[in-house]
Formats: structure tokens, C-alpha cells, sequence
């Protein structure tokens, strides 16, 4: 008969010497409670007993940051590396737990690296962006002076034109007879996004009523902006006319936020069914509301 075959028995793992253990049991239950002058005793008292005990000095670490576990080492906001008792635990750890605690450091400056490239991202898109101001304030200047702005106001005539997100030539005349809420946006613009739910429960409201929403993409950026609008448009469900400023000036036409003399956005016109502007701002759901009688 075959004798049955017994399992390896599992290796035993190092404990810590009987003095040092206790303490340092104690030293990370005073962390977990934010007792940092007590956790602190507990670690010195086992760096009395062993200088070279490289746990202790990463307990002491952890009271100097202020930090509960050791694994939170690595979602500190400055590097460890340069702390004294990071050194001591260096010198004195193994090859192993020194590997783990200069990881903990590399991961500390990785994100400190990618949030200075964010930052220096976001320093230059705001220069972009002052200097694409500046210059479209200069283009609008000229415009006017050349007589080749569109001027609007309450009362005034109304007539867009431009390229849809298909790259269609968009017909004004096609609306004559509806009222239209005319909207000048961004994909960037925080204020622009907000007011979309607004928008769409309107449109849900008087759609059948008469009444339809022409969305006018100026001002984009980035390398390739119509397809920002079409991920915006898509990402929003806007189920009404869009416009693309881009598309529009790639067809040699002027970009509407020059001709409209557009100073910011958002910008928000509603025409009524004659092309006549009847209002100019953020309270078209007001004149909604007075205009179908609800």
C-alpha cells in the first residue's frame, strides 16, 4: 500500500525579538489614534534597544508627517526622501523594505510631477487663451472700423448664417416663422454648460409649439475643435442646430464670434418668427413663457 504523502511544512517567518515586538505593536496603535508624542516613546524605546532597526525609524517618520499607516507614505505632498529618519531607515533596512520605502518616495514624485506639468499645461493654455482674446478684440476692432460687423439689438433684424457639424450650409430663411433662441458657446465655457438642462427643458417644452435653438460653437481650441464640439454635443444630447465657427471660416466665411462682435460667452439672442431680435441675455425662458402663455 502506498504511503500517503505528508505536505511541506510552511516556513516559519522572522519574528522580532520579544523586547522590540510590544513596542512596536503599541507604537502603530498610538498612530492609528493620532497619539504622535506616545507612538513617538514606543519607537525611540525600541531604537534604544536596536539603533539599526529601520521599522522604527519609519515609525518615527510617520509621527513627523503626521501620517496613521505606512502605506499612506506614498500620498504624501512633498518628497520623504530628504527627512533624516527616511535616511536612518534607508541605511539600515534590507534590500526588500528599502525597495518598498523608495517607492513609496518615487510615487510621492511622480504625482508632484504630474501636478507641476498640469499646472504648467494650465499656465499655457491661459496664455493661449489671453493672447487668442486679445487678438480676436483686435480683429473685432478692425471689423467695425471696416464696417463688417452684424449689428444687433432689441427690435433689429436678425440673420446668422455658418456650417453645420456635417459641414452643410445652414439656412437662416429656413426658420422663418419660428422663434429661435439664438446661443453663442463653448465646450470650455463652465457657464455655457450649465445653463444646457435649462435649455433642453425648454425646448422639450415649446419645440412643438414653434420654437427652435441654433447652439453657435465660437472660440474652440486645441488641434482639432470640430471634433471637441462633436464630442461636447454628443456627450450633452443637444438635439437641436449646432454650428461650427471652424467649419464656417474653413468655408471662407467670417467667424461668427467676429462678425456678431461677440464680446463673451456665453451670448444669447431670441428672435421672433418675423427675424426681429425680441430679446438679448439669459431670460429668454421668461419671454418663452410670456410668449406661448404659460
Amino acid at each position: 500500500m502506498e504511503q500517503e504523502s505528508k505536505p511541506m511544512p510552511m516556513p516559519s517567518l522572522p519574528s522580532l525579538p520579544p523586547d522590540i515586538e510590544p513596542l512596536m505593536v503599541r507604537g502603530h496603535q498610538a498612530l492609528e489614534v493620532s497619539a504622535w508624542n506616545a507612538a513617538r516613546v514606543f519607537f525611540d524605546g525600541v531604537l534604544g534597544l536596536d539603533s539599526q532597526h529601520a521599522p522604527a525609524y519609519v515609525g518615527l517618520l510617520l509621527t513627523e508627517l503626521q501620517i496613521q499607516s505606512e502605506e499612506d507614505l506614498g500620498k504624501h505632498h512633498e518628497p520623504i526622501s530628504g527627512l533624516r529618519n527616511f535616511q536612518r531607515a534607508i541605511r539600515y533596512a534590507d534590500a526588500a523594505y528599502k525597495a518598498t520605502l523608495e517607492g513609496y518616495d518615487e510615487k510621492i514624485r511622480e504625482r508632484i510631477r504630474q501636478k507641476e506639468e498640469q499646472i504648467e499645461q494650465e499656465r499655457r493654455e491661459a496664455e493661449e487663451q489671453q493672447e487668442r482674446i486679445r487678438q480676436e478684440a483686435e480683429a473685432r476692432a478692425a471689423a467695425r472700423a471696416a464696417g463688417e460687423t452684424i449689428t444687433y439689438y432689441v427690435g433689429s433684424d436678425f440673420y446668422l448664417y455658418g456650417r453645420t457639424l456635417g459641414n452643410t450650409i445652414f439656412d437662416w430663411e429656413n426658420l422663418r416663422g419660428t422663434y429661435v433662441l439664438v446661443k453663442f458657446t463653448a465646450t470650455w465655457c463652465g457657464p455655457c454648460r450649465r445653463q444646457i438642462p435649462g435649455m433642453l427643458e425648454a425646448y422639450a417644452t415649446y419645440r412643438d409649439k414653434g420654437f427652435e435653438i441654433v447652439s453657435v460653437y465660437i472660440w474652440e481650441r486645441g488641434t482639432n475643435p470640430v471634433a471637441t464640439v462633436r464630442q461636447a454635443v454628443a456627450q450633452d444630447r443637444l438635439p437641436w442646430i449646432i454650428l461650427s465657427e471652424t467649419l464656417t471660416e474653413r468655408a471662407g466665411q467670417p467667424p461668427q464670434g467676429r462678425a456678431f462682435d461677440i464680446r463673451g460667452v456665453p451670448t444669447m439672442v431670441l428672435v421672433d418668427k418675423e427675424g426681429k431680435v425680441i430679446a438679448i441675455g439669459t431670460n429668454y425662458r421668461q419671454e418663452l413663457r410670456r410668449i406661448f402663455g404659460e
